[in-house]
Parts: structure tokens; C-alpha cells; sequence
């Protein structure tokens, strides 16, 4: 009798199964769920499987895993079915190769299901349709779930958070994405590397989002006033390209010191509304020459601490006439390879408000331009001890500002068979 149950509720749950697929649990009521709980921690689901994966994933030590290795790149993971999404994600470039999901509204298509349902959620489902999900802690809200998981994580103090490390250095991300960006940029040989070129330039990066924004920043054919592709901020007549710009302006231009969550330098009494301004000072001013992060020129001796000083200098020092895109002055003939440029000589020669001058609390010295200012005080104001000191690598010789360490160089330690 008890072997005809226990058969009798084995076709039923297999006749479930069969007919309706494992959605059947997603319409049962919470009561009625069989959970699967985690006897290590709090974590619970109502598939087997996924638990499995939790605990592989969260319980299992590196060493006691057997890794799954990519072999066209860095990438290594403890499960298979990650490997297999990374290799079709990643390394398959054969469209007939790769099972394509696509959108019965626009032409967006997606390598897996979930692409779609996330694609069709955040485009096509209006703002009243959608179901919005609210942090407790802050204004922030989301369609979607694994967001609203991500930037709960924000809200946890150190090591309390989720991290993602890397396997070959120290770095790590509260991302996943981030974590994934830095292994293929970092850790991946240019053999196994997808490149991603511009096909109106000689420039090719690692990202395709590396490329789009190149390609909207450099070769967009419609003019400023006419690109529907502009940010274009509501309290002032600033607009960019790229939404982390428009995120950084109103904080740094429209949001009160008292409303700011203000980011403390543990050494210094530097503070500033932006993590990338941290970073950026700690690694300038608080790191050795052995422990920062230098930028290389490939063309000549330079290094620089800013990703943006060495693109700026491969811009002006190493590319050639023809191939910049030239940013002129529209009341004179004055012509500049940086946007920076045009504005600082706008500002400076053709400017109709009246200047706001920048003051020095100390002397009589002004300017109209910030850095000026900042150099001004760090060469004549600042103890030595508070100095930022540039060394001749040749001599004893040293300076408060670079261009006197240039000029040293150029002078006393550059033969005229290299001067240029």
C-alpha cells in the first residue's frame, strides 16, 4: 500500500514536471514551496540544483574546488555552466555558431534568454506598467532585482559587502562586471583578445562599450544642436555624451556640501563628492614611485599617474596632424587637438562675462584659472615638508613645478645631437 503512494505521487510530480515544466512552482502559493535551505547560512531557494551551485560557489574553499579553465584567456570559474556562457559570450565569433534571442519590438538581439527579459523590462515597459523596486536606505530605484541586490551592496560598510577578487593580483570590485573588465584588460594576451576596431580610424580597444563611446565621442556625422545622443543638464546649459559625466556634474556643481556624502582621505585633510578624485589623490600624492600605478607611453619615455594625462599626451606629442580631429575657434583662427584647450582660450580671449578672478589668501596674486592658482600656492606658499617636489634622475637637482624640470633636463643633461 505505502509502495502504491509513493509510486502514485511520483507520476504525479512527473506529470507536473512533464506538462507544466518547473514554472508550476512559480504559481503556488509560499505555504506550499518546498525550500531548500543552506545549512551553512541563510540563503534558501526552491531548486535543488541552485543550491548546489550556492554552495560551490560560496562554501567551497579555492582549494578544494576543481576550476573550469577557459583556454583562449584568463578567465577560470568553479562552474560549468559559466564556462560554457563565457565561451559562447566571449569567444564566438561564427553567427551561425551562436543561438541568437531577439526582440519582438526592436532589433535588439541577446546571446541568452534573460537578455531579452531584462532588455524588454528596462525599453519597452513604460514607467507605470513597471513594478518598481525601492531601496530602504536611499532615494535609488530599479526595475530590476539584481540591480536593487548590487546597490544594496554599496550600502554595506568594508568588508561586510560583497567582493569580487581577482586571482592574479589584488584588485578587487564590489561588480562582477568590474571584475570581468579588469581580467580581459589586465590578465588576457592580445592573442586571445576579441579586438573591437574602428572602421573610420586606426583605434581598436578590448570592449565594444570602449568603442561605441569612441565612435559617438569622435565620428558622430550630426551636428551638436541637431545629436538626440546629448545629456543635456536641467539646471544649467552643460551637456555631454556619457551619463557617468551628467551623474559627476550635478554632484559637483548642483548639490549642496550638506546634502554630499563627502569621501575623506585617511592621511591628508583632502576631501571630495568623487571616488575617482580619491583614488586619483591617494595614488598622486600618498604612493610611492614603486607602489603607483604608472601609465607608459609606447612611443617614447613618458609615464604619467592619469589615464587621461597619457591620453592626452599621445593625442598632442605622437598623433599626427591629419588624423586629429581639430577643435577651432569660431571668432578667430585659433585651433586646438583638445576640446580643454579651445574652452581654457575662449574663456581667456573671447569671453563676454566678466572674468571671476581667483584669489591667493596669502598675497596679492590672481588668476583666472585654477590650476594657476594651485600652482601658485604649492611653488611659493607651501613648506617644504607640504611640497610636492619633481627629482632630476641625472643630479640632486629638484623643483616645486615640472616645467623647471623640463627645462633642467633640456639644459643640462639633453646633447644637441638629440635635441629635436
Amino acid at each position: 500500500m505505502f509502495a502504491d503512494s509513493a509510486r502514485s505521487k511520483h507520476i504525479q510530480q512527473y506529470f507536473e514536471k512533464v506538462t507544466f515544466g518547473n514554472d508550476t512552482k512559480l504559481h503556488l502559493p509560499k505555504e506550499h514551496i518546498q525550500w531548500f535551505r543552506c545549512n551553512k547560512c541563510n540563503y534558501k531557494t526552491n531548486r535543488s540544483y541552485i543550491l548546489k551551485r550556492h554552495d560551490r560557489m560560496k562554501h567551497t574553499s579555492n582549494e578544494e574546488t576543481s576550476w573550469f579553465r577557459c583556454e583562449q584567456c584568463a578567465y577560470i570559474t568553479k562552474l560549468k555552466c559559466y564556462l560554457k556562457r563565457h565561451i559562447i559570450t566571449r569567444h564566438k565569433s561564427d553567427e551561425k555558431e551562436i543561438q541568437w534571442f531577439r526582440c519582438d519590438k526592436c532589433d535588439f538581439r541577446a546571446k541568452y534568454k534573460n537578455g531579452i527579459k531584462y532588455h524588454k523590462l528596462i525599453k519597452h515597459t513604460t514607467d507605470e506598467e513597471a513594478l518598481w523596486l525601492q531601496c530602504e536606505q536611499c532615494s535609488y530605484k530599479t526595475k530590476l532585482k539584481c540591480c536593487l541586490r548590487r546597490h544594496m551592496n554599496l550600502h554595506k560598510p568594508g568588508e561586510e559587502g560583497k567582493w569580487f577578487y581577482c586571482f592574479n593580483c589584488k584588485y578587487r570590485s564590489r561588480r562582477k562586471e568590474n571584475l570581468r573588465r579588469h581580467m580581459l584588460v589586465k590578465h588576457t594576451l592580445s592573442e586571445f583578445v576579441q579586438w573591437f576596431a574602428c572602421d573610420k580610424c586606426q583605434y581598436q580597444c578590448k570592449t565594444k562599450d570602449e568603442l561605441h563611446k569612441h565612435v559617438k565621442l569622435h565620428h558622430s556625422d550630426v551636428k551638436i544642436e541637431e545629436d538626440s545622443g546629448w545629456l543635456k543638464c536641467d539646471k544649467c546649459d552643460f551637456k555631454v555624451k556619457h551619463n557617468y559625466r551628467m551623474k559627476n556634474h550635478k554632484l559637483i556643481k548642483h548639490t549642496p556640501d550638506e546634502e554630499v556624502l563627502w569621501l575623506q582621505c585617511e592621511q591628508c585633510p583632502f576631501k571630495t563628492k568623487l571616488k575617482s578624485s580619491l583614488k586619483s589623490h591617494i595614488m598622486v600624492v600618498h604612493k610611492s614611485d614603486e607602489e603607483a600605478n604608472w601609465f607608459y607611453c609606447f612611443n617614447c619615455e613618458y609615464k604619467t599617474l592619469k589615464k587621461d594625462n597619457l591620453r592626452r599626451h599621445m593625442l598632442v606629442k605622437h598623433t599626427t596632424p591629419e588624423a586629429v580631429q581639430w577643435f577651432a575657434c569660431d571668432k578667430c583662427q585659433y585651433q586646438s587637438k583638445t576640446k580643454d584647450d579651445l574652452h581654457k582660450h575662449a574663456k581667456l580671449h573671447h569671453s563676454d562675462v566678466a572674468v571671476e578672478w581667483l584669489k591667493c589668501d596669502e598675497c596679492n596674486f590672481k588668476t583666472n584659472l585654477k590650476f594657476s592658482l594651485r600652482r601658485h600656492i604649492m611653488t611659493l606658499h607651501k613648506s617644504d615638508e607640504e611640497a610636492k617636489w619633481f627629482y632630476c634622475l641625472n643630479c640632486e637637482y629638484r623643483t616645486r613645478t615640472k616645467g623647471n624640470l623640463k627645462s633642467h633636463t633640456l639644459r643640462k643633461h639633453t646633447t644637441s645631437e638629440t635635441v629635436q
